[in-house]
């Protein structure tokens, strides 16, 4: 069962009070997250992709978890198994109408977590979408879709441990604040795993001491791993315990703690389960009312200046200072976890346009482990359960039984049309079960969700989530129903099926006409709102332009990537896709007159690695696009090639010849660097070069295009 806020049960008997001081801080806040909220008429919600990155422990397996805002699917990864540098390709609906590329957005696991990562980047053109992910050292690792279509797992592989499957959805992450991780530092992680040994927390002792033995080689190893053992024995998982002791003492023959090792693998072996004495390195710690708030967080800045030249007219077309902040402040209690997170960017434009400010997401966060309730305020992203796309509200979870989780969200949902004030006209109120796992593998979420707008019904539906997890398969399907409009609108399928270790092939289908009041506007030039039509028309009248006025699309994806070996990846699909667009005028009383628009695309790609330095990639695609009104060839050949620990060069090259149905042709090249110079582990500062040219020939009055690109920025992490 999905579990939104990073934290595992305790038994009652293990949860305190939280101290006075750290509910006041908690207090304070919800109400720094209330006041900035208030702030938002001068601020409209933005896209961000990945929002966040958290790692996770669970029956025995350590790893990452990826969130993104809106749908994304796993189509591959390269290298397979182990490298510093892992690339991840996905698949992402959302960016079919996307207009603002490219994307690079970087987030850091937070400040005080245990763990191999270093940073994630979330990266997206016209040609390719990419997680990147770059660790701290070599670690071996597993990619496979998560417990949600919004979510990537990367299972990591402990030095010397064997690959193990993801057999079921990630469930109650495990997140560790604790010391930087290197030298001296590491021994305080180990003293706060004895700690929560010694009050019981043993979740919280197992997720610190993974964290610590998926790190590179240190004289404490052998201590954590011991601690690991002693953790998992009581915890009463003692298969995992055996295996711990066992790998202590082939690793370790000359530690002095063999002999306790051997004296519990013995005792674990005979079943004779005597009271054991407390290792000497534990010692006695005060039971701690209420965790350390952990702070983290990025500031990021970029200069873009663009120059055009059209018919030999030379403009000045971009001169722009990108400012982006994020901050995530956390606590961990006995009993109570919180969380409050802000992420904003700001646009200072210098051709007199406008200036821009976005609030990606805002909201502060609390969860009761003990009595199994959660809540989240503020501006977030959709839950599923028939949510769609941003809103401005409250979530509420509470675990009714094992396997039951009940699910109520209430607030505001976006308004595209509205981006510069509060957007208050459209409330909804959603229920939802989170019901699972069931035989193992699957988990279902029924779902109903009303959503009003300036006072009419716009959408009520119900409909379900289904997940799916086996170690070769795992799929996702949503069916939504409109109980107002009485319509189908969506269907949606998608899976992954390993056919053998280096081959996976996956597919997508997705058949979507959601129907809204809202949709009345579509093709209005007098009227901004739904009490705009009011005076114009009746409420079945507008309610039957909504109908009319929606569109419909189908989209297919049937594609494979086979890995021929560490140096080798190829993958390649096939794409079929159909919208279906009502012409304007729409008329009341008469049947509507439709136009379709099919397109098809294939897709291939080859990977490689590991042919000028060892560290360096490259990419070499093709896709073809066979359209109504026009069809296209892109080639994109990529190479990264990192030097030394703090340079890396990107420079790419794509070149487009696309014919038009008017005997139009169009060859469009676009060579590309980025040089990123990384001085520190927490400072990034990034120069971007770029030229594009469009010629035209055949049929056509277009003059020939040339733009330069410049942007130079940094990033730091704090």
């Amino acid at each position: 069962m999905p579990v939104i806020l990073d934290g595992v049960t305790t038994r009652a008997s293990d949860a305190q009070r939280i101290a006075p001081g750290a509910a006041l801080l908690r207090v304070c806040w919800i109400g720094v997250a209330l006041w900035l909220a208030a702030l938002a008429p001068a601020v409209h919600a933005a896209s961000q992709w990945l929002e966040d990155v958290r790692y996770f422990e669970r029956d025995g397996r350590f790893g990452i978890e990826l969130l993104f805002s809106d749908s994304v699917y796993y189509r591959s990864h390269f290298p397979p198994d182990s490298s510093d540098a892992l690339t991840i390709y996905l698949r992402v609906p959302g960016l079919n109408h996307y207009e603002d590329f490219p994307i690079q957005e970087v987030v850091s696991p937070r400040v005080g977590v245990a763990g191999p990562l270093a940073r994630a980047a979330f990266e997206a053109n016209e040609f390719e979408a990419a997680l990147r992910l770059k660790f701290a050292v070599k670690t071996g690792y597993q990619v496979s879709q998560g417990s949600s279509n919004k979510v990537i797992v990367v299972t990591l592989m402990r030095p010397g441990s064997t690959p193990v499957p993801v057999t079921a959805p990630v469930v109650a992450p495990t997140l560790v604040p604790a010391p930087a991780v290197e030298g001296e530092r590491i021994k305080a992680l180990l003293t706060q795993s004895r700690d929560a040994l010694t009050r019981g927390d043993v979740d919280q002792a197992i997720g610190i001491l993974n964290g610590v033995l998926s790190l590179p080689q240190h004289p404490d190893r052998a201590d954590a791993l011991e601690l690991l053992g002693v953790a998992r024995e009581r915890k009463g998982q003692r298969a995992h315990a055996k295996a711990i002791y066992g790998e202590y003492l082939l690793r370790f023959p000359k530690e002095e703690g063999v002999e306790r090792v051997r004296q519990r693998l013995a005792e674990l072996l005979s079943g004779d389960l005597k009271p054991q004495e407390k290792l000497k390195e534990v010692k006695a710690a005060p039971v701690a009312r209420g965790g350390d708030w952990s702070h983290s967080g990025s500031v990021a800045q970029y200069y873009y200046r663009g120059k055009s030249d059209l018919g030999g007219v030379n403009t000045t077309d971009q001169s722009m200072l990108l400012t982006q902040f994020s901050w995530d402040s956390q606590q961990r209690g006995e009993r109570y976890d919180s969380r409050a997170v802000a992420n904003l960017n700001h646009t200072r434009d210098f051709l007199d346009r406008p200036e821009d400010a976005e609030i990606n997401s805002l909201y502060a966060q609390i969860k009761d482990k003990q009595g199994g309730w959660f809540a989240k305020l503020g501006r977030q992203s959709s839950p599923g359960g028939g949510v769609q796309g941003r809103f401005d509200g409250l979530l509420g979870q509470y675990n009714v039984t094992t396997g039951v989780q009940l699910e109520v969200v209430t607030g505001y949902a976006g308004e595209l049309s509205a981006k510069d004030t509060l957007q208050t006209q459209r409330p909804f109120w959603s229920v939802a079960a989170d019901l699972g796992p069931f035989w193992d593998y699957l988990e279902a979420m029924p779902y109903y969700v009303r959503q009003d707008v300036d006072g009419m019904l716009d959408r009520e539906a119900v409909g379900y989530e289904l997940r799916f997890f086996h170690p070769l398969f795992n799929a996702f399907n949503m069916v939504d129903y409109d109980l107002s409009y009485t319509t189908l609108n969506t269907v949606l399928l998608s899976g992954q099926y390993s056919v053998q270790e280096s081959t996976t092939v996956y597919g997508y289908y997705e058949t979507r006409r959601s129907v809204t009041t809202s949709n009345a506007l579509f093709g209005e030039a007098n009227a901004d709102s739904l009490k705009d039509l009011l005076t114009q028309y009746t409420r079945d009248e507008i309610r039957e332009l909504a109908r009319k006025r929606t569109g419909d699309s189908t989209t297919t994806t049937l594609g494979a990537s086979h890995t021929y070996n560490p140096k080798l990846q190829i993958s390649g699909d096939v794409t079929l896709s159909e919208q279906v667009f009502p012409l304007e005028p729409v008329q009341l009383g008469v049947p509507r007159t439709t136009q379709s628009d099919r397109q098809t695309y294939y897709a291939l790609q080859a990977v490689t690695s590991k042919w000028l330095n060892g560290r360096d990639t490259t990419l070499i695609g093709v896709r073809y696009t066979g359209a109504q009104d026009y069809n296209s060839t892109s080639f994109n050949l990529a190479l990264r090639l990192p030097v030394g620990a703090a340079w890396r060069f990107d420079a790419s090259l794509r070149y487009d010849q696309r014919a038009n149905d008017t005997g139009e042709h169009i060859d469009k090249t676009i060579p590309k660097l980025v040089v990123e110079y990384r001085p520190t582990n927490t400072v990034d500062l990034q120069l971007e070069l770029s030229r594009e040219r469009w010629e035209y020939s055949g049929v056509t009055t277009n003059e020939s295009y040339n733009r330069l690109l410049a942007s130079l920025g940094y990033r730091w992490l704090f």
